[in-house]
């Protein structure tokens, strides 16, 4: 995300030319006025799909300019075949002293239990979609604590990007690894504790 902020202010540069009586102080302030204007409508974005797919998921109707972000994400959940077992749910987890909202919970197959998270990404033609470390660990941590860390080794988890560039185009990027995942969180939960000096799980009510 930072990558893409610091291109968007490299994008918004040549689009704003520096005019021959305007101060540096001056042209550098419409430059950064004209990047984050274009990240403000990408999140705005974002949270409109995030919404859309949230009123699908349940079956209620949304806006109809989405629908071509919103209906691939459909058309892939009818093929697989899984059951939605619950949405948007907010997660505590005191034993090791976080919270979260999950986006979608289901159940594939017999046994099968798994866990979604939507994430809108700009995208390039041919340009591979991958997931970052951080969102196949938060991944983990919310299936950990819905479905119980006992069954962490045969949870699947997968980020569903829907391309804000490309529309139609949706990426499913499934983490091979859940339980190094669900491990490394809870090493990063240490050390983010250690260095802030901080404990949540010693100021959340019982």
């Amino acid at each position: 995300m930072a990558r893409w902020k610091l291109e968007q202010v490299a994008l918004a540069s040549l689009r704003t030319p520096k005019q021959p009586d305007e101060s540096e102080d001056y042209w550098c302030n419409r430059v950064r006025n004209a990047a984050f204007e274009q990240v403000e409508q990408a999140a705005d974005l974002g949270t409109m799909i995030h919404g859309a797919l949230e009123l699908a998921m349940a079956g209620e109707p949304y806006a109809e300019d989405l629908r071509p972000y919103v209906e691939p994400v459909m058309a892939w959940k009818q093929q697989t075949g899984i059951e939605i077992i619950d949405r948007e749910v907010k997660l505590v987890n005191k034993q090791h002293g976080f919270a979260g909202t999950a986006d979608v919970l289901f159940r594939y197959g017999r046994t099968g239990i798994g866990i979604l998270d939507y994430k809108t990404r700009k995208t390039k033609p041919g340009e591979e979609v991958t997931a970052y470390d951080n969102q196949a660990m938060q991944l983990a941590a919310y299936g950990a604590t819905y479905w119980g860390e006992e069954n962490i080794s045969r949870l699947l988890a997968a980020n569903v990007f829907i391309s804000t560039t490309e529309p139609g185009r949706v990426v499913v990027v499934k983490h091979p690894d859940v339980v190094r995942d669900w491990q490394a969180f809870r090493m990063v939960a240490a050390l983010w504790r250690y260095q802030k000096g901080y404990d949540p799980r010693q100021h959340t009510p019982a």
